[in-house]
C-alpha cells in the first residue's frame, strides 16, 4: 500500500507522472548515478489515491480489519447496551472495543447520533472504573459526533458529571486541512468538513475521504494543532506546478505526509527532473534537467500560382 511506501522501502523516491517508468528509472540514475536498484519509483496518481495523514501533534490510525457498514456497529453498540443492562461492564466493554476498531473501516459515511451515544457509553464505563482522563476523551468524542448529545440516565451514573466537565471544556486544537475541504469531503466525526481548518477538541476523530477504491475511514487522534494532508484531494496536474514551486506549496506537503522523515525524493515531469531535499523542516528545489522545450510549428507558407497569359 502507498501509505506504507517509507516504511517498506528504504531507497530514494522517485515520482513521476505519466511517463514509462523504466525511461524514468533510466533517466535518474544517468543524471544522478544512482543505481536503478536504490530507486523507489511511485507514480503520481498512485501517490494521489492513498489514504489521508497527519503532520504535528496527531497520530492516524488506519483500518486493520474488513470493511465495516453501519449495520455492524448498531449491532455492537445493541449488544453493548445489553451486556450493561445485564451487570456485565466488561462484556459491554468488549463490544464498544470492536466496535470503535471496525469503525476506522467503515465503507459508508458515519452515522452522527449513534455513534455518539457508543462513545457516551464507553466514557461512563470508563469513569465508572476512576479512568478521568480516559472517560473526558471518550466524551469528547461523542460531543464531536454530536455536540447536543443528553445524558442517558439509564447509563453509569458517573459519566454524567465527565459529559458536563467535558462539554464545558474549550474546543482548543485546530486541524488544518491541506487541501482545503469542499462539498466532495472529507467528513470529520460524520460531518462534511468544508475549509482550510477546524476547530476540534482533545481525543479520537474519525476522518473519512472519498477515493477512486469508495469511501476510506481513519482514526485521527488529537492532543494539539496539527495538519490533515488529503492525497484524494489532489489532481495529477499538481505534479507539473514543481517547475515554479515554493516552500509552502501543497505539493511540499503532500511529500512530508507521504513519506516520513524525508530527506530527499527525485520528482520527474514532462521530461524534466527535479531534486527535492528536506533540511531542519524546509524544503528546496534544485532543477537538474529542463523540461525539453517544444519547437514552434512551422509558419504556414504562401502558396504562389502562376499564370499563363
Amino acid at each position: 500500500m502507498i501509505w506504507l511506501l517509507s516504511a517498506a522501502f528504504a531507497g530514494t523516491p522517485v515520482i513521476y507522472d505519466d511517463a514509462l517508468p523504466a525511461m524514468i528509472r533510466e533517466q535518474v540514475s544517468g543524471r544522478t548515478g544512482l543505481p536503478g536498484d536504490q530507486l523507489d519509483l511511485i507514480a503520481f496518481r498512485d501517490l494521489i489515491d492513498s489514504p489521508p495523514a497527519a503532520l504535528g501533534a496527531a497520530v492516524m490510525r488506519h483500518c486493520s480489519a474488513e470493511p465495516i457498514e453501519m449495520t455492524a456497529l448498531h449491532t455492537e453498540l445493541s449488544r453493548a447496551e445489553g451486556a450493561w443492562r445485564l451487570h456485565d461492564p466488561q462484556m459491554a466493554m468488549d463490544h464498544l472495543d470492536l466496535a470503535v476498531a471496525w469503525m476506522s473501516c467503515l465503507t459508508v459515511l458515519a452515522e452522527p447520533a449513534p455513534l455518539a451515544r457508543l462513545f457516551l457509553l464507553r466514557g461512563s464505563l470508563l469513569a465508572q472504573t476512576g479512568n478521568v482522563e480516559g472517560a473526558l476523551d471518550e466524551m469528547n468524542t461523542a460531543l464531536a459526533f454530536q455536540p447536543e448529545i443528553a445524558w442517558e440516565d439509564s447509563f453509569p451514573a458517573e459519566g454524567a458529571a465527565m459529559l458536563t466537565t467535558a462539554r464545558a471544556s474549550d474546543i482548543a486544537n485546530m486541524i488544518t486541512l491541506t487541501p482545503p475541504g469542499t462539498t466532495s469531503g472529507p467528513w470529520l466525526d460524520g460531518h462534511l468538513a468544508q475549509g482550510e481548518s477546524l476547530a476540534v477538541r482533545s481525543g479520537l476523530h474519525l476522518i473519512q475521504v472519498a477515493s477512486t477504491a469508495g469511501l476510506r475511514s481513519a482514526w485521527l487522534f488529537v492532543r494539539q494543532d496539527a495538519e490533515l494532508v488529503i492525497p484524494t484531494g489532489y489532481h495529477r496536474s499538481d505534479l507539473s506546478r514543481i517547475a515554479a514551486i515554493e516552500n509552502d506549496d501543497p505539493l511540499f506537503t503532500l511529500l512530508q505526509g507521504s513519506f516520513s522523515d524525508l530527506a530527499a525524493a527525485y520528482i520527474a515531469s514532462a521530461g524534466g527532473l527535479w531534486l527535492v531535499t528536506v533540511e531542519d523542516g524546509e524544503m528546496s528545489v534544485i532543477l537538474l534537467e529542463s523540461p525539453p522545450v517544444e519547437a514552434p510549428p512551422p509558419s504556414p507558407q504562401k502558396r504562389w500560382q502562376f499564370w499563363k497569359p
